[in-house]
């Protein structure tokens, strides 16, 4: 094996010069070489990485990795592969003007291609020294990759002493976050839409719906969304009469490991796709939470349409036709109801073209639509 002189070489690294401490490893599963290193201090000491696939022979441009938002110095980087397309990247961070130092870890699950998410895993400001440039003895910055946890050690001086401190990081792949339903009006109807949070690390999304009355009752694999995309609509929802869907999304890294599900939720629709409620929960209410009338469905329509509403309790039901005149044309509900979910269709054969209006009423409740016969 021919070694290089990296801080004074023509070719094989390219013309840089390793300003500080370097950290070097290499893939069990590929034979790829990761090096990282802290930049020059001007434009600011930061983490540079550079990554060759041909064992040495040419080597990517540095990029900086690792960059704390807040501002101030990164340094002494210390770098692991697993082997599963994981680089992991231990070091430490310095705000401007603090005397402390934390630290940190940062990592890429596609080789080295990106790399995201910088993680303090020093439960407290680390007390380092005066600053970066304090000498490497009192560092350390190693660790070892266990189940998707990075174990980070470091010595620092907060107790007066040069102790070694240990962090055991969780970079696990998690579920995406805070998944909620939506609808989406497109053209005559109504859609699911689903909408999350996402963590680092992921590629894509994996959607997954469960139809209420359908066998088995599990829920399966629908469709994809690549990431940065964090929404998703349902144009392909086959509903049947107030028919229930739930949904719940998973992630996948770039080398195809996949979360734990995200929470559930759903949305109860009719034979129309006319939403009629929607939740966060993992399972919707076995009634209405209150009265409502829904828009008929289609609208305007000739010769038929459906008219849907919902109860939370047991009640009288009355729902009358109008013209523009405001005189009764027909009735079209007249009758005790137990709490839950209707429809009626509603068959305008025998009228002419034109606007209508709908009422009706439960108990205290009182509403009136529109609705237009077409000829």
């Amino acid at each position: 094996m021919n070694f290089l002189d990296v801080s004074d070489f023509d070719d094989n690294f390219g013309i840089y010069r390793v300003e500080n401490v370097p950290s070097f490893a290499i893939d069990p599963a590929n034979d790829y070489f990761y090096l990282v290193y802290t930049g020059a201090a001007s434009p600011g000491h930061h983490i540079q990485f550079m990554r060759s696939t041909d064992l040495g022979e040419n080597w990517t441009d540095p990029i900086t990795i690792g960059q704390i938002p807040e501002g101030g110095a990164e340094f002494w980087p210390w770098i692991s592969a697993d082997g599963t397309g994981r680089v992991s990247v231990a070091y430490m961070h310095k705000l401007p003007n603090v005397d402390s130092v934390d630290a940190y870890l940062v990592e890429s699950h596609d080789r080295g291609e990106n790399f995201c998410c910088p993680l303090r895993v020093s439960s407290t400001n680390t007390v380092m020294g005066e600053s970066e440039t304090q000498p490497a003895r009192e560092y350390l910055g190693a660790f070892a990759k266990t189940n998707g946890r990075a174990n980070v050690v470091w010595t620092d001086l907060r107790s007066g002493n040069q102790d070694i401190y240990y962090s055991r990081a969780n970079t696990i792949l998690m579920p995406p976050q805070d998944l909620v339903m939506s609808t989406a009006h497109v053209g005559s109807k109504y859609h699911p839409k689903l909408t999350w949070r996402t963590k680092c690390y992921t590629s894509k999304y994996l959607i997954w719906r469960r139809l209420s009355g359908y066998y088995p009752p599990t829920f399966g694999l629908i469709d994809s969304v690549d990431h940065p995309d964090t929404t998703y609509i349902d144009y392909g929802l086959e509903t049947g009469d107030l028919d229930t869907a739930f949904y719940k999304i998973t992630g996948v890294d770039p080398v195809g490991n996949i979360s734990e599900y995200s929470n559930t939720v759903w949305i109860r629709t009719n034979a129309t796709q006319q939403v009629l409620a929607v939740g966060q929960k993992e399972e919707p209410p076995l009634l209405p939470e209150q009265f409502h009338l829904n828009q008929n469905y289609p609208n305007p329509f000739n010769p038929a349409t459906v008219i849907s509403y919902q109860l939370p309790e047991d009640d009288h039901v009355l729902i009358r036709l109008y013209d523009a005149l405001g005189q009764e044309v027909a009735t079209l509900v007249d009758e005790m109801k137990k709490a839950g979910w209707y429809e009626a269709v509603f068959d305008a054969s025998s009228l002419s073209g034109g606007v209508y209006f709908y009422r009706m009423s439960a108990r205290q409740y009182i509403s009136i639509k529109k609705m237009v016969v077409i000829r």
